[in-house]
């Protein structure tokens, strides 16, 4: 099969759950799949980079006569030459519309649109995302799409990471962009509280995000804003646990990464999706974040880190993906 891929997502400045998604999908199809043709679309193989969403990927598409077109950043050209694939990484903007602007939330619900309308398949990253789907699907398109759920693996940085450089202090810590849905203040007064306890007192917090806006400062919490991918993984090598409270979340990568690392996390329900919640100390209110954070005992468990890593992982992500594309091939021959 020549098989499409909106590459996009690899241009934003930083790293975000889209780009490691996307990063990652590349890798996995370089090692793991030497039977089908890939061609990835970013912005210095397309032209024109102006209307590149639109104009440039559907002229890509007519001159490459792909079978499939896997839209891995949500958003779907004017012209697709195969069948569409659609990867939907979460629909918070349905549930928490306040925390997007009006020009975000008219972006994001019209991809919506289409994916719904034009898709033969879309992809989600947990069994809570596909249930938000159907439901909105149905409610609103009456409409019925095919969806798979394919959890993400432990990205290949984290799995091969081995310049581990000693941190001194011990912390905690966050990984999350700083906007209204991740919540991150919720996270950081818990900690505050958490220091007062004596055991406590000489732990920081430490914030891998993009700005500190309107976050809350204390000589306890350190700010990082321009952290390298590799320092981020050796903060997740030697933390004490992350914390988590975003309003939404479709995966929560941090979670995982943390978790490859055989570190506690813990989150509220509503930044942890089911897949995850066998691994993670999960609360409902702030009662109950703050009272895991008393009872960590920052033990590394093995074996529950080799589990995490057998469960999620690319090889068998990229394995059910084509499974469920090949499926897709057969259902169309048979119904034309």
């Amino acid at each position: 099969m020549k098989i499409s891929v909106d590459f996009g997502a690899v241009a934003g400045d930083g790293y975000f759950g889209t780009k490691i998604f996307a990063v990652n999908f590349r890798e996995a199809v370089r090692r793991y799949d030497k039977k089908n043709q890939y061609i990835f679309y970013d912005f210095a193989s397309v032209k024109p980079g102006l209307l590149w969403s639109t104009l440039g990927l559907s002229l890509a598409e007519w001159k490459n006569q792909p079978d499939f077109f896997l839209a891995l950043n949500q958003a779907i050209p004017l012209y697709v030459s195969g069948k569409i694939v659609s990867f939907c990484h979460g629909l918070s903007y349905f549930f928490f519309p306040n925390c997007y602007s009006l020009k975000d939330r008219w972006r994001l619900k019209t991809q919506f649109s289409q994916m719904i309308s034009r898709s033969g398949l879309i992809v989600v990253s947990s069994k809570k995302v596909k249930e938000e789907l159907k439901k909105i699907a149905r409610d609103k398109f009456r409409k019925f799409v095919p969806i798979a759920v394919i959890p993400f693996g432990v990205p290949f940085d984290v799995l091969e990471f081995r310049e581990i450089r000693e941190i001194k202090e011990r912390f905690f810590l966050i990984v999350a962009k700083n906007q209204p849905i991740k919540n991150i203040n919720f996270s950081i007064r818990a900690f505050l509280k958490l220091r007062k306890i004596n055991r406590f007192k000489n732990y920081f917090l430490f914030v891998v995000t993009d700005m500190v806006t309107d976050l809350i400062k204390d000589p306890n919490v350190k700010y990082f804003t321009c952290l390298q991918r590799k320092e981020l993984i050796n903060l997740y090598s030697q933390t004490q646990a992350l914390l988590t409270a975003s309003f939404y979340e479709s995966f929560n990568f941090p979670i995982l990464e943390a978790l490859a690392f055989g570190k506690a996390v813990v989150g509220l329900q509503s930044a942890v999706i089911p897949e995850f919640y066998p691994y993670v100390y999960v609360a409902r209110n702030e009662n109950e974040f703050l009272n895991h954070l008393k009872s960590l005992k920052f033990r590394s468990n093995e074996k529950t880190t080799e589990k995490v890593k057998r469960e999620f992982n690319w090889q068998r992500y990229l394995s059910k993906l084509l499974g469920q594309v090949d499926s897709f091939l057969v259902y169309f021959s048979k119904s034309s």
